[in-house]
């Protein structure tokens, strides 16, 4: 599938074609304090 926006040219690469580099970066939070968080966002 091809589209344009903004006059430029996108394309479609199916997710199996994607390239993914889990914790590449530092993470700004802990997992811990992540996780504490969404449990009191959901309450």
């Amino acid at each position: 599938m091809e589209t344009t926006t903004n006059g430029k040219k996108v394309i479609a690469i199916p997710e199996e074609n994607w390239l993914r580099h889990y914790d590449h970066h530092e993470p700004i939070l802990s997992k811990e304090t992540f996780e504490a968080v969404q449990q009191a966002m959901d309450a």
